[in-house]
């Protein structure tokens, strides 16, 4: 933690009360040093400072890139080898690795161009009940932060990831299950072009198997996403498998956590999340799905499903978010009574005190307002028991997310079936 000349005039929390809620935007503090540390060789020859961008470059992945690195900011660039430490057993469900670290410092980790070399790696365990990671400090980083590879049951609490290159809190095939990932703080995740072609647009926490548990979690100032639900058809890597379907499964817990100052959004999904039944490949009932209790602002847009049917969205608090709060592309394989994704009992607001003066990095553009809810143009969405609030400038409803030019409630003989359907339960 820096103190700059500017600290005693600028403000770094603002509580906004809004129909009886009171709203808290702060900056997030997390401590970076232990009296335990593990960090990798630093070769001086390869280190050089690296000059922030300039102000008009667009950082988008398709925008034209005309300054490589620097992207977002001034930076300390180096050879990227750093330590690494793998928990690994010979066979999975052996039960032989157990690995607890508690309290502890990584710095200078990770190996950029080589996967599977991370600052902390559970890799192909299986079951490793009673191990954790807890209360660590992982900062300055080149590949990732915490990995949970072929790994069930893992505990990891109350750490602070800082500046860290791709996805920082990382689950990696989709077999992964029931790990619980409690009150933990990422900062700062970076893009890195020497990772996953995802990993050029990073999420703080990347996840591809619904059922672990997040909560209390915080993402805060990430290049791109605060948490990237990217399920995939089946598991890949190692544990490649056509007898597991992720898409299918439901959620086991997503509760109270928060994502601010992402470079895109605090929540994305994307592509497909289609709950079935009890999640297996052969499932076909619908099943909802809930996610609880989050709060995105201050992020491109709060929440965007590229494509998801079955998704509730429940207690959702999302306001200054640039572009919109809330925003549903795709809404396909299930009809209205099935089970369609739904927005309840959420506040969404469109603009607070916290954003005055706000400025778009790179355009210099000031904030004014954002958009409430940007409906499908495909599928049925349907909003309950929610509050819009102070939208005076911007709309409350848009269409319509993901559409070309002229689909989504125009009378457009050709376009029919893209005509707005939205159901809007008591809301003021």
């Amino acid at each position: 933690l820096y103190r700059c000349k500017q600290w005693y005039q600028r403000r770094v929390a603002i509580t906004a009360g809004i129909n009886g809620l009171k709203i808290k935007t702060a900056a997030k503090v997390g401590h970076l040093t232990r009296n335990v540390k593990m960090r990798g060789n630093v070769n001086e020859d390869h280190l050089e400072m690296v000059d922030a961008c300039p102000q008009t470059f667009d950082p988008d992945q398709f925008a034209t890139q005309t300054c490589y690195q620097g992207r977002y900011g001034a930076m300390m660039d180096s050879d990227q080898f750093g330590s690494q430490i793998m928990f690994h057993a010979a066979a999975m469900e052996t039960r032989e690795v157990h690995g607890r670290l508690e309290n502890a410092e990584f710095s200078w980790a990770g190996q950029a161009f080589r996967l599977g070399r991370y600052p902390i790696h559970f890799h192909m365990n299986g079951d490793v009940s009673g191990s954790y990671v807890k209360g660590c400090a992982i900062h300055h980083t080149f590949n990732r932060a915490v990995t949970v590879h072929g790994v069930n049951n893992l505990l990891v609490k109350d750490n602070v990831a800082f500046n860290n290159l791709g996805h920082a809190f990382f689950l990696e095939d989709g077999v992964e299950e029931d790990n619980v990932f409690d009150g933990n703080l990422a900062i700062f995740t970076q893009s890195s072009s020497s990772l996953l072609n995802v990993d050029v647009t990073p999420a703080s926490f990347w996840i591809v198997n619904p059922r672990n548990t997040f909560i209390n979690n915080v993402a805060a100032g990430s290049t791109h996403f605060g948490f990237w639900f990217n399920m995939p058809e089946h598991p890949g890597g190692p544990s490649a498998t056509n007898t597991i379907c992720p898409r299918n499964m439901g959620m086991k817990e997503f509760r109270g956590n928060e994502a601010h100052s992402c470079g895109r959004y605090g929540i994305w999904v994307w592509e497909f999340w289609n709950p079935r039944g009890n999640g297996s490949c052969e499932a076909t009932t619908p099943n909802m799905t809930t996610l609880h209790d989050f709060h995105g602002w201050h992020n491109l847009r709060g929440v965007e499903v590229e494509d998801g049917t079955g998704i509730a969205m429940d207690n959702f608090v999302l306001h200054d978010n640039w572009f919109s709060q809330m925003e549903v592309h795709k809404c396909r394989g299930a009809t209205f009574e099935e089970g369609n994704t739904r927005m309840t009992n959420s506040q969404i607001i469109s603009k607070t005190k916290s954003s005055d003066g706000l400025k778009l990095l790179y355009t210099d553009e000031e904030f004014q307002c954002g958009t409430g809810v940007v409906i499908p143009g495909k599928g049925t969405f349907s909003v309950h028991d929610s509050t819009m609030h102070d939208f005076t400038q911007c709309p409350v409803f848009q269409a319509c997310g993901g559409c070309k030019d002229r689909q989504g409630g125009f009378p457009n003989e050709k376009r029919k079936k893209y005509r707005l359907r939205l159901c809007v339960d008591t809301t003021a």
